[in-house]
């Protein structure tokens, strides 16, 4: 239930740092019990209400009172059983005291079951003053040690109603409420049962009192409230036996309280009392996983590790303890092997394991291969422990992890590497990633490589996702992109709505906005509010990636409005802007295009000088094509020269110009004599 809360919490506690002068408090992996899901750190049942003594026994029995009351069930029985056996028939008391003593001594099912049987023939009788309560208290214990909460809680109903009806009983309340307790306990109602066991600290039975305490601590261990935890089952375990507990039932959770505290040797010396208890196989080998972790986080004893470590792979090959040593022993750094046999073992458990332990060495997989430099296989690894659901308790470390990984991929492309790599990586994944990932700027940076591939759709749908997954943090990151993809995919008002509702409030970005706003214009066909926002928002220094853009929409605009001031803008400033060489090549060409159409403007208005400089500006920087061979054309058409000083036609305008510029020189070379010889013989 909340242990993987704990853990979680106690994960994220340990990955703080402390700096200057401080001690650094140990990251250890995650708890071998959370990742094989076993039921280690469970505790057994708290078997703090004392046995019930029937009122009104022979003072001759206070010897069997004795052993009872030092939990000498056996020989408690043994010497009930010798007293009684020299009486006729002994009474209902001594029945009822030695099916209580029988329930005491059970310890297999079939022993509980066997006092179940016994205990309920007894209430079935009919019952003196007295007994009732007794009974059903003892019988509500042993259907507790069974599991069976749901009769248990039906007796304790039953036991309650009693206690309030008598109140010469009323010594029992505390005992009713503590099994109640216990079963909300059980049950998971952590909040009921918190309620509860505080009420039953204040209780006159030191007994139950000390019991409450503890079950508080662990309803703070399973919560992941690890402040005082640690030093609250230090105090109370060793005591254990006086009120029901034992340390080999909460050992294993005092050492991860210990851990989760920063307190490797308390957490030690906790394991060592758990193996002194004589543990099974499984139980001492997941203990001997822990302490390895030990030995090589807190002790930097490695080679300690690696021999526990080889220990429990070495004798458990096949099954999920063994897997998990040989995994463990890799993520410490203390294996053997090369990294090739280590990343075959990690293929071995993936391919032969399940549930935790598959996680855990897909976790560590993903590291492996980030290590060696590896990005795709560690992206491949982490895209499939994605897939699977984030395990805050298997792999608490994997958000950090993959972070790093989405940097170290972003970092690339900042650095010169292109979107190719990004996009390949990425473009695929980021649907699953963004919900485990904590920084929107790798997958934002991937929209602006859709953006450069001129994929505004993809980048649309990709903005949209990382508003979604990260909130008001990749709502701000990705807004303005956002804005600038709707208006390439038709969502005008969209944008303009966005675009008016951030330049209430100005910030560093108002340029982009204003921008924004002045595409909207335009597509809105509103020429003459697009060119004033597009002249405001390039002299104020539009970036750089947009400039050529910007420019292009104000030329485009030159064809409708005609302006003589929209003109010479553009003429005046393409020309410094191109010769710059800052631009990438997609914004060169839109400041190229630029210039021709401000070229064409200033010619259709009679400025033929200024349409021979732009025109010049075309021929001297734009690449072999349809728009060189065009400023070509209209250069030779006034008999100018081209920007190298030559011919603008030279003397074959097809090799000149080229398809279709070339055929209209010829057309208009020998269009003249064919004129002056129409105009002579009109003559």
């Amino acid at each position: 239930m909340s242990r993987g809360v704990r853990t979680f919490a106690a994960a994220m506690l340990c990955s703080v740092v402390v700096t200057a002068g401080a001690t650094a408090r140990e990251v250890f992996p995650p708890s071998p019990y959370d990742i094989l899901r076993n039921q280690d750190l469970e505790t057994p049942l708290l078997d703090a209400v004392q046995h019930c003594v029937p009122p009104g026994l022979d003072e001759a029995v206070a010897p069997v009172l004795e052993q009872a009351q030092a939990q000498e069930w056996r020989e408690a029985r043994s010497a009930l059983a010798h007293w009684t056996s020299g009486l006729d028939a002994p009474g209902i008391k001594l029945v009822t005291l030695d099916a209580v003593l029988m329930s005491r001594e059970a310890e297999g099912r079939e022993d509980f079951l066997e006092a179940e049987d016994r205990l309920r023939a007894l209430l079935r009788q009919a019952e003196p003053d007295g007994l009732a309560i007794c009974l059903r208290l003892e019988l509500a214990r042993t259907l507790l040690a069974m599991h069976r909460e749901s009769e248990a809680a039906a007796q304790l109903t039953l036991s309650r109603r009693l206690v309030d009806e008598r109140e010469d009983e009323g010594l029992y309340a505390d005992h009713v409420e503590f099994w109640r307790a216990e079963i909300l306990y059980r049950r998971g109602r952590a909040f009921d049962a918190h309620l509860a066991y505080r009420r039953l600290t204040r209780s006159e039975d030191a007994r139950l009192a000390l019991a409450a305490r503890l079950r508080l601590t662990d309803l703070s261990f399973d919560a992941g409230k690890v402040e005082s935890v640690s030093d609250e089952y230090e105090t109370l375990l060793p005591r254990a036996s006086a009120y029901g507990a034992s340390v080999a039932g909460w050992a294993r959770r005092a050492a991860e309280a210990a851990l989760d505290a920063g307190d490797p040797g308390r957490a030690i010396r906790w394991l060592e009392r758990f193996l002194e208890s004589g543990p099974d196989r499984d139980a001492r080998d997941s203990v001997e996983i822990r302490l390895a972790d030990l030995d090589a986080v807190a002790y930097r004893d490695p080679l300690v590790a690696r021999k526990r470590l080889s220990g429990v792979s070495g004798r458990r090959r096949s099954d999920p303890i063994g897997a998990l040593a040989a995994i463990r022993a890799i993520d410490l750094g203390v294996s053997p092997g090369s990294p090739d046999q280590r990343f075959d073992l990690l293929m071995k458990a993936l391919r032969d394991q399940r549930h935790g332990v598959r996680r855990y060495a897909l976790g560590v997989l993903m590291r492996e291969l980030e290590g060696r430099g590896d990005h795709d296989g560690a992206l491949a690894v982490a895209t499939r422990l994605a897939y699977e659901g984030g395990d805050a308790v298997v792999t608490p470390h994997f958000q950090t992890d993959l972070d790093q990984l989405l940097t170290t991929l972003s970092a690339e492309r900042s650095q010169g590497g292109g979107c190719h790599s990004l996009v390949r990586a990425l473009g695929g994944r980021y649907g699953i990633l963004i919900k485990r990932a904590s920084e929107p700027e790798a997958f934002a940076q991937v929209g602006e490589c859709f953006e450069e591939m001129e994929l505004p759709w993809l980048a649309a749908d990709l903005y949209r996702s990382i508003a979604r997954g990260f909130g008001t943090a990749g709502a701000e990151r990705i807004a303005l992109p956002l804005a600038r993809v709707s208006l390439a995919i038709g969502e005008v008002t969209l944008a303009r709505r966005v675009a008016s509702a951030a330049l209430e409030e100005p910030d560093e970005e108002a340029v982009a906005w204003r921008a924004i706003l002045a595409e909207a214009d335009f597509l809105d066909e509103r020429f003459d509010a697009a060119a004033t926002g597009l002249k405001t928002v390039l002299a104020e220094g539009a970036p750089a990636r947009d400039r050529g853009r910007l420019v292009r929409l104000l030329a485009l605009t030159l064809e409708s409005s005609g302006r003589q001031q929209d003109v010479e803008f553009v003429g005046e400033h393409v020309p410094g802007w191109l010769d710059e060489g800052t631009a990438a090549p997609g914004a060169r060409a839109a400041l190229i295009e630029s210039a021709m159409l401000a070229a064409h403007a200033h010619r259709q208005a009679g400025r033929a000088a200024e349409a021979r400089a732009l025109y010049r500006t075309v021929d001297r920087l734009a690449e072999p094509g349809a728009l060189r061979s065009s400023a070509r054309f209209w250069l030779g058409l006034e008999g100018q020269t081209r920007a190298d000083g030559r011919s603008a036609w030279d003397e074959d305008p097809n090799r000149a110009l080229g398809a279709p510029w070339g055929r209209y020189a010829l057309f208009e070379r020998r269009l003249d004599p064919l004129w002056e010889a129409y105009g002579e013989r009109v003559r």
